[in-house]
């Protein structure tokens, strides 16, 4: 049996290799990416619309015409080399900055690229998370080849034994802060 710290940290391994497995672009089939897409900054007036799993357990918004697709258990919703993945998994602790520290960061580090920002506490309508900011390299496009360096914030939010990862990245450089700002705000437990 897997500790709650092993449950979180598999959560993590897991979301990790999703972004990779994805490919940090929504062009699906491989398309090329010759105008840029994704490559700038979410519109400030960008739409967005709500999104529940199945199993009801939450909701959020993301920006409306993004692709998702769902693999091993998570939800991608992307659009070029923005992106945004969802994962829930069951753990009996909250997560804090020194778990993260001692614990969390053993998945990400094996990344292409991984470079830690900071690890914080931050607050959000549906209650505290702990965020963590790193930045990473995208796999190859699957058509060109291109990599593009990534600005990826990860929130870790815990209520009644439940784990809810929300991880969110963009281009190096492109400031979607307010964007991921209204996803994470959006969250609502159910």
């Amino acid at each position: 049996m897997r500790s709650a710290t092993g449950w979180g940290a598999a959560c993590l391994v897991g979301c990790a290799l999703l972004n990779a497995a994805c490919g940090s672009s929504s062009r699906g089939a491989g398309a090329p990416n010759p105008s840029g897409i994704g490559l700038a900054a979410i519109p400030a007036a960008e739409v967005f619309v709500p999104y529940a799993p199945k199993h009801g357990a939450f909701s959020l918004r993301y920006p409306k015409g993004w692709q998702r697709q769902d693999v091993q258990g998570a939800t991608t919703f992307s659009d070029g080399y923005n992106e945004i993945s969802v994962a829930t998994t069951t753990q009996r602790t909250a997560p804090t900055t020194a778990s993260v520290r001692s614990n969390y960061l053993v998945a990400l580090r094996p990344l292409l690229g991984f470079k830690l920002v900071t690890v914080d506490t931050v607050s959000r309508p549906a209650g505290p998370a702990v965020r963590i900011k790193y930045q990473t390299t995208s796999v190859p496009d699957r058509v060109t080849g291109q990599r593009v360096p990534l600005d990826v914030e990860r929130y870790l939010f815990w209520r009644h034994g439940r784990l809810l990862v929300i991880t969110l990245s963009t281009p190096h450089g492109i400031d979607n802060s307010h964007a991921w700002q209204t996803v994470t705000d959006s969250l609502a437990w159910q």
